[in-house]
């Protein structure tokens, strides 16, 4: 059996040539450069694929004296240990606290007395005790005299005494013992002085010594809790270092594969074979040319070089907008980045990295303009379960859909990403949490222990609540993708409203807004990005990001420069449409004067140098207009009038039943400092007939013929409001009114809608 010689490679030791990121899936090129290679059968195993691998996307080229034989896909377990690929997470190792801890008692310092006060307190002593011994000497004098005289008193004088003898003797005694006793006083009195100023130089150094001692026990007590503080701020920030590396554990862990993919190939290097019955040779397995070296060069080593490439969905760019717009001077400043998302397990490290375009598809949903849809009547039974009443069209059905509608539910956004459940890929045998704190703190082990059971119930939970949206938003998508088509086939001429927008305001549009700053350029020299390189290349746009990049897995994306583009002639406008929400919508229209095709993607809108929020901004080629959203601008008030209906006869012979209806839409410009009026586009509508014998006639404005020119239309909202500015309505043939009204400051206009429903005698109009 001939022998095969084996060598493995890791993907995360190989070059990474080139990354190409599309905006659902990425393709990543590997190389393999200078492989020895044996004669005969050599088979190259590269491990190490990321899980999110496409494994039929695979494949393998390179150059040579070589052929490729068989290749093969398959699915291993990962045999390495986290902690040896980051030895940065090893399990610190635990400290044993009660060598640190320090009790009080040895914190309490040693302070003994002076020599002075001992000096002091010894003399004091040395005085009472002579103090003591003349008192006792003292006390014994008297005790012998009052002896000495009880026996005088009880002596027998009868007895045969020498009376003078005894007498004399006890003269003798009683002096000695006066003497003895007055010395003793004398002492005393000697000692008293000496004995109090002893007392008092021992009790100014006792006291001395207590305040020192005192002092020093203070000190003492402060450096112990600046210990104990110090301890306590260690091990503070032992525990958030401890928390800091769970953090980051968590975070590789995400990343980290439970199992990973390994590509077998088997070449054949034959050193004798010749060149011209093996030249352009075909393998079998796999749509690939190896050439065979010369003849000679079998004497040299051998070395090929392999290429390696993949598709993984775990990896992808999106675009990413900001948006600064100037009512000012009508400019505006469009900064086009890329959000880049790498969630799978490799690193790409210093490699070439390419955004491309191709297959763009997103499906963010918010809330759009309204727009009005034809509006159908025609005639009821006059009698029946199907016979409806005189108010029976009042309002449309859209209007009535559209009053129904909850205010909560406008400016919802939804997300259309939602990530592929990893558990199953990614992750450790162990929680990190409770690794890296049981070492800490035990009661942080035991919370990190009870907080780590359900979470992977709740991650399960969470992932089956995405994946439901997501059926849902698709279904959104469509719904919203329709009423874009019947929105674009009832706009009103572009002619008109291009004449009306391109007017002159003054300085701006709406000038009164606060431009806390311009997108004009500056003298000062400002940072900024590296622009990326653009080529067109069939139906998508390729974006080649300068130098070499380094793209790590992480939860986060990273954001890359793509371009910089400048508006002119922004046009402001707003647009209301009272019968389905008194509001008006401020827009700004843009013309894409660059080469670039902007992709549909969030952006983030600031106005005036005031942050408005983010919005979606549509897709648009180059030298398209991009009409953009700035939502509902407060400063315009809004009012529109409940439907009156009154009843008329046209004459005996007709045999018609008339109903006049009126409504009213109220405009108010509530900014008073502006220079210039703001223009509105005011839309509202009368309803088509689908019966020959059910008549529908415009009343007011007057002289309104579809496909005529517009009539001026429009009185004062007040009676101070006089020069309030100017209005225009015209009328489309699908019952669509449209004002163009240019309102002053502080002024208001309202716009009259009268209208006739003629029905034949007994019959009432329905809606269609």
């Amino acid at each position: 059996m001939e022998s095969i010689s084996k060598a493995e490679y890791n993907v995360r030791n190989l070059k990474t040539r080139s990354v190409t990121l599309f905006p659902s899936r990425a393709q990543i090129c590997r190389e393999l450069k200078d492989i020895p290679l044996h004669p005969g059968t050599n088979e190259i195993t590269i491990i190490g694929l990321s899980p999110t691998v496409d494994e039929q996307s695979i494949k393998v080229e390179g150059s040579g004296s070589a052929i490729i034989s068989d290749i093969a896909v398959e699915s291993l377990p990962n045999r390495d240990i986290f902690e040896d690929i980051y030895p940065e997470f090893e399990q610190d190792k635990s400290k044993n606290e009660t060598e640190d801890d320090v009790s009080e008692s040895d914190d309490e310092p040693e302070f003994p007395e002076s020599a002075e006060l001992q000096a002091a307190k010894n003399h004091v002593k040395d005085l009472l005790d002579l103090l003591k011994a003349a008192e006792e000497s003292e006390q014994a004098a008297e005790k012998r005299q009052a002896s000495l005289d009880s026996t005088t008193v009880t002596l027998n004088w009868e007895s045969k005494v020498d009376v003078e003898e005894t007498m004399d003797s006890v003269s003798r005694a009683r002096d000695k013992l006066a003497t003895r006793r007055i010395e003793a006083a004398r002492r005393q009195r000697e000692l008293s002085q000496p004995l109090a100023k002893a007392r008092h130089q021992a009790d100014r150094l006792d006291k001395l010594h207590r305040r020192e001692r005192a002092r020093a026990t203070q000190e003492a007590k402060r450096i112990r809790l600046a210990k104990t503080k110090a301890k306590l701020q260690e091990s503070r920030r032992e525990e958030e270092r401890l928390k800091e590396k769970a953090r980051k554990r968590k975070e590789y862990e995400k990343f980290w594969p439970k199992h990973y993919y390994a590509v077998r190939i088997q070449l054949v290097a034959n050193a004798f074979t010749p060149t011209t019955s093996r030249r352009g040779s075909v393998s079998s397995d796999v749509d690939m040319v190896v050439e065979l070296a010369p003849p000679d060069a079998s004497e040299q080593p051998r070395t090929i070089d392999l290429v390696l490439s993949y598709v993984t969905t775990s990896a992808y760019w999106s675009p990413s907008y900001d948006l600064q717009l100037s009512t000012t001077n009508a400019t505006g400043l469009l900064c086009f980045d890329a959000q880049i998302h790498n969630t799978t397990s490799e690193t790409w490290d210093k490699c070439k990295i390419t955004l491309s375009t191709s297959l763009a598809a997103f499906s963010v949903l918010e809330e759009t303009m309204p727009s009005l849809v034809p509006w159908h009547l025609e005639l009821a039974p006059k009698e029946g379960p199907a016979a409806v009443e005189d108010n029976a069209v009042l309002y449309s059905k859209e209007e009535k859909m559209y009053k129904a509608k909850p205010l909560s539910s406008w400016g919802k956004k939804s997300h259309a990403s939602v990530e592929k459940s990893r558990s199953e890929m990614f992750g450790t045998s162990s929680p990190p949490a409770v690794a890296a704190l049981a070492s800490f703190n035990p009661v942080h082990a035991q919370m990190a222990a009870q907080m780590a059971a359900p979470r992977h119930n709740a991650r399960v939970q969470q992932e089956q609540q995405l994946h439901r949206q997501l059926l849902a938003q698709q279904q959104q998508q469509q719904q919203q993708q329709q009423q874009q088509m019947q929105m674009q086939q009832q706009q009103m001429p572009q002619r008109n409203i291009q004449n009306f927008l391109n007017q002159p305001t003054g300085n701006g549009i709406v000038p009164s807004y606060e431009a806390g700053s311009t997108t004009g350029t500056e003298d000062l020299q400002q940072l900024d990005f590296q622009e990326s390189l653009v080529e067109e290349m069939g139906f998508s746009t390729s974006y080649d990001l300068p130098g070499l990049k380094t793209l790590a897995p992480k939860s986060n994306s990273s954001k890359q420069r793509v371009a910089r583009l400048n508006f002119s002639s922004i046009h402001f406008c707003h647009t209301v449409v009272p019968k389905y929400r008194s509001a008006a919508y401020l827009s700004a229209k843009m013309l894409n004067s660059s080469k670039l095709t902007l992709l549909r993607g969030q952006v983030g809108v600031t106005l005036d140098g005031s942050f408005m929020g983010r919005t979606t901004l549509p897709k648009c080629g180059s030298g398209e207009h991009i009409t953009l959203s700035l939502g509902v601008d407060p400063a315009i008030r809004v009012g529109y009038s409940q439907p009156g209906m009154k009843r008329a006869t046209s004459g005996f012979f007709t045999k018609e039943d008339i109903k006049l209806y009126e409504r009213a839409v109220r405009v108010e410009n509530t900014r008073t400092t502006a220079d210039a009026p703001v223009k509105l586009i005011v839309s509202d509508q009368v309803p088509l007939s689908r019966d020959e014998s059910l008549r529908v006639e415009l009343l007011k404005p007057e002289g309104l013929v579809v496909g005529a020119e517009s009539q001026p239309a429009g009185e004062p909202g007040k009676d101070k409001d006089e020069s309030w500015g100017s209005a225009k309505a015209h009328l489309r043939k699908t019952g669509t009114i449209d004002w163009l009204v240019a309102l002053q400051p502080g002024k208001s206009v309202k716009l009259s809608l009268e209208y006739l429903v003629a029905t034949p005698i007994g019959n009432n109009a329905k809606q269609a």
